[in-house]
């Protein structure tokens, strides 16, 4: 659901415990169901093969990308991130992300492509994540046990109840 619009944009994710499970979801509901516009409901599993390109330079185009990292396989897909809102709309916001056909090119283009060197700027080239990886990522990093800077005595002296 885009909450800007409050138009619903035809994907979303769902999260399994593990891989059957996630398995007997698609075997059990892809292509099976109609929405009530006559849409068919499709089914996937989400494969490792989309990357995640940060620091890119802001003159970086999607077809310089494609190439780029079509050095180590098969490219489906190279989309640079356009910043929508903000002072820069219109332009780069420096972020990208790769699909590649087959997962080991993938990993094979993060040994090759990150930290190397484009326009001037290092390239951070990593795993796509979802929000829900990356608040669960966020989350076990704090339950690791970082300490509590504001104790809750020094909060209510500082905020009041």
């Amino acid at each position: 659901m885009d909450h800007r619009i409050s138009k619903c944009r035809g994907f979303g994710f769902v999260h399994f415990r593990n891989k059957n499970e996630a398995m007997a979801a698609v075997q059990g509901l892809h292509g099976k169901h109609r929405f009530p516009d006559g849409k068919l409901l499709l089914v996937s599993v989400m494969q490792k093969n989309v990357l995640f390109v940060k620091n890119l330079h802001t003159n970086v185009k999607w077809h310089q990308l494609f190439r780029l990292f079509a050095t180590q396989g098969r490219v489906k897909y190279a989309n640079v991130i356009i910043d929508e809102r903000g002072i820069d709309r219109g332009y780069s916001s420096g972020m990208a992300t790769v699909c590649f056909h087959k997962s080991e090119d993938a990993a094979k283009a993060i040994e090759a492509m990150n930290d190397i060197h484009i326009f001037g700027r290092r390239l951070c080239v990593e795993y796509f994540k979802t929000k829900y990886e990356l608040r669960k990522e966020k989350f076990d990093y704090y339950k690791r046990g970082v300490p509590c800077i504001a104790r809750k005595e020094v909060v209510h002296r500082t905020f009041g109840e």
